[in-house]
């Protein structure tokens, strides 16, 4: 029931479904939401958390896992120290996105679950990781997203405890890597 861009809905299906996997952190942020009430939604050191657990739990779920990339002239670039590539006039590249979210030199105890990670330890330059992309081909909208993210996962914490609401055969259904389908329903509490 909720209306955006497709790579945004996308993305909080998959921060919704590493969220309700991670229950203690589930129950910690509802407890907090559910304590401000209406504040919620204006409360800065709230919203503050929210994104830091909004880019954490994209870190592991991220709604761009390989980003391709066209070549319109040669280009070398150094992949890793020593490592340079130098795609033809007219190809394409891939990137793994999420390799880069978890490389141990870049992130420090990658496979750890810690929002709010130390400026340093991101996995690019300006510390928003590359859930966005990086450099000048970088979304143009990753802080709009980000808000948008941080006041959905306010809203769906404010409602009723959310559970799947299928088994996991059939929870999720795509069309090709788009999220078609995620059912949750909301249990009295």
């Amino acid at each position: 029931m909720w209306v955006a861009h497709p790579a945004t809905v996308q993305a909080c299906a998959l921060l919704m479904q590493e969220l309700l996997h991670r229950q203690a952190v589930y129950d910690m942020l509802r407890q907090r939401a559910l304590a401000l009430g209406e504040g919620v939604w204006s409360d800065v050191p709230f919203r503050a958390l929210l994104r830091d657990h909004v880019l954490e739990l994209l870190r592991f779920r991220p709604a761009f896992p390989i980003l391709s990339r066209d070549v319109p002239r040669p280009t070398a670039l150094e992949a890793a120290p020593g490592f340079r590539v130098e795609p033809a006039a007219g190809s394409s590249i891939r990137l793994l996105a999420i390799a880069a979210m978890f490389d141990p030199q870049a992130v420090t105890d990658p496979e750890a679950y810690w929002p709010g990670r130390p400026d340093g330890e991101r996995c690019d330059p300006d510390g928003s990781f590359m859930i966005f992309g990086l450099g000048p081909r970088a979304c143009i909208a990753g802080e709009h997203v980000s808000e948008v993210l941080v006041s959905a996962l306010a809203g769906l914490l404010s409602l009723p405890r959310l559970r799947f609401a299928d088994r996991w055969i059939g929870r999720m259904r795509y069309d090709g890597p788009i999220i078609t389908r995620m059912r949750l329903v909301a249990d009295s509490d």
